[in-house]
């Protein structure tokens, strides 16, 4: 394992590469770190006891064609997101890219330690029935959790009744 000031990172996957997807792509999110042939690219973020958080996992929708061979059916691609204290998700490449070229997105509310280690891992992984054996993850956001009236916008005047009469 490989220290890093905002957690550890699986030295494994230390395979990066960078590129686009279909049409301009965020810097942020052209740079991903590969995970090749089943192994999943994990990191383990520092968070607090007892508050919850929203996890983004991210990543450029560019295609490894070099790596990953021809695909072009539903199944060949699934990726396999995980975040402590969640359930998984996973997320078909080609079903995901069919009306968005957008980077993939996958999102996690509610995230916590769950060990009590001051941590919160998340991985990139293949689903076990995905034909492609490779992974990628361009960028981990982790924000504090907030009530769902929060999520909704002050403009939208949902957080009137929860006002306490204080500023900061």
């Amino acid at each position: 394992m490989c220290w890093r000031d905002w957690g550890l990172c699986d030295k494994r996957a230390k395979a990066y590469a960078t590129g686009g997807g279909p049409g301009k792509t965020e810097a942020a999110v052209a740079t991903y770190r590969l995970g090749l042939d089943g192994l999943p690219v994990v990191y383990r973020v520092k968070a607090e006891r007892d508050k919850k958080y929203l996890v983004y996992l991210v990543s450029t929708p560019a295609h490894l064609r070099p790596l990953a061979g021809k695909t072009g059916a539903a199944g060949d691609l699934v990726y396999e997101y995980k975040v402590e204290g969640l359930a998984h998700q996973t997320l078909d490449w080609i079903e995901y890219l069919t009306g968005k070229q957008q980077p993939l997105c996958a999102r996690f509310d509610g995230a916590h330690d769950v060990d009590g280690d001051g941590y919160i891992e998340v991985s990139s992984g293949v689903s076990e029935r995905s034909r492609i054996r490779h992974t990628r993850l361009s960028a981990i956001y982790v924000l504090p959790s907030v009530p769902a009236y929060q999520r909704r916008g002050p403009l939208s005047g949902a957080m009137n009744r929860n006002a306490s009469g204080t500023s900061t």
